[in-house]
């Protein structure tokens, strides 16, 4: 479960986000991003609309969105000080400026249809691959994926 410093909770930061982050996609998820000048907390908000289904459906999916976004909620020193992490527009300042998102960022979700019936594998490498692109190539999930959590446990007590 992501932290509260961690999560999105206000109406006024869900509509900032939307409405001036940066925005990618793909057939499953949106992802729209925000740097944080101010911070050094990345913080996640998730939509699922009804059209993803009922309500046990759009909770699941919450639920696997939130598994896989708590995973970049740390951020590694090495890549709040590199430099040659990517970096976007930041829409809420006046100028030009560059903002790497490296650090603070403030990141929504939005859970499409068919996010419903896709597997875990193909979901968790679909965000994988939208947050990576969001947030610079150089940053990487802070707890490495591993194939399958519960193989490497039975062969441990199989042993």
């Amino acid at each position: 479960m992501l932290a509260r410093a961690n999560r999105l909770v206000r109406a006024a930061d869900y509509r900032a986000v939307v409405r001036r982050g940066r925005r990618t996609s793909t057939s499953l998820v949106t992802v729209s991003i925000t740097a944080r000048p101010d911070s050094s907390a990345r913080r996640f908000g998730f939509i699922v609309s009804k059209a993803v289904g009922n309500a046990v459906v759009r909770n699941r999916v919450r639920r696997r969105l939130k598994a896989i976004c708590s995973e970049y909620v740390t951020i590694p020193d090495a890549a709040v000080h590199d430099d040659s992490a990517a970096t976007f527009e930041d829409p809420s300042s006046g100028d030009s400026a560059r903002r790497s998102p490296a650090g603070g960022a403030d990141i929504v979700l939005r859970a499409h249809p068919p996010t419903a019936t896709i597997d875990w594998d193909s979901l968790r490498s679909d965000v994988d691959g939208l947050l990576s692109k969001a947030l610079g190539a150089s940053v990487t999930p802070s707890v490495p994926h591993s194939a399958d959590a519960n193989v490497s446990r039975e062969t441990v007590e199989g042993s």
